[in-house]
């Protein structure tokens, strides 16, 4: 089922089902910047990862 973002704008929604992605085959989009939801929540999963191991990296070198 698509939603036009343009009805879940003027809903006020965040997210709407919109077309099919090619990276994860979801459907469902963020309506502020049309990306993929689940490949959004990704990237930012393993962003935070990286900038946690970097952290730490940095906290045991200043320790020793």
């Amino acid at each position: 089922m698509i939603t036009s973002r343009k009805i879940a704008a003027a809903e006020g929604k965040t997210r709407y089902q919109g077309k099919i992605c090619r990276k994860c085959e979801s459907t469902e989009r963020y309506v502020s910047n049309n990306n993929c939801f689940v490949c959004s929540k990704k990237h930012a999963k393993a962003y935070d990862k990286r900038i946690r191991e970097t952290i730490r990296a940095l906290q045991h070198k200043e320790a020793r």
